[in-house]
């Protein structure tokens, strides 16, 4: 079982949206959308940025309320084996795998999302210590 971080060649691995300001972030997804309009990330919403920072502070307080020890305002993102649907969202697409224990694979059964939204499952990594030896 693996962890994969999914990315694109020409920017690298763990570049994260939500490390960068609001105003920047929505810089950024808007250059996308305009510079390469059939990747994924051109295709987000205009508020995007802002529900994914609700989200993600959600994330973190309830990981903390589990007794995880965050080590960085933001995760890093993965999910628990290769999903071939995340691996077409960018125009040069990289990967990076972590080994892990194995305990679920919606992408094995629901790859296209027939059987409802479930395609994958997302890991978030709260430490750049983890990843470090992979970037």
């Amino acid at each position: 079982m693996f962890l994969y971080h999914y990315y694109d060649k020409n920017i690298g691995p763990f570049r994260n949206l939500s490390e960068l300001s609001m105003e920047d972030a929505n810089r950024v997804l808007r250059e996308i959308a305009i510079t390469k309009p059939n990747v994924q990330c051109a295709k987000r919403n205009a508020d995007y940025m802002q529900a994914r920072a609700y989200y993600e502070n959600i994330l973190r307080n309830e990981f903390q309320k589990k007794g995880g020890v965050i080590c960085r305002q933001v995760p890093h993102y993965m999910v628990i084996e290769h999903s071939p649907w995340l691996s077409s969202w960018y125009e040069n697409s990289s990967y990076i795998k972590i080994p892990i224990e194995k305990y679920g694979l919606p992408q094995e059964w629901n790859n296209d999302g027939q059987y409802g939204p479930e395609r994958y499952i997302e890991a978030h990594i709260w430490s750049d210590e983890v990843i470090k030896k992979y970037t």
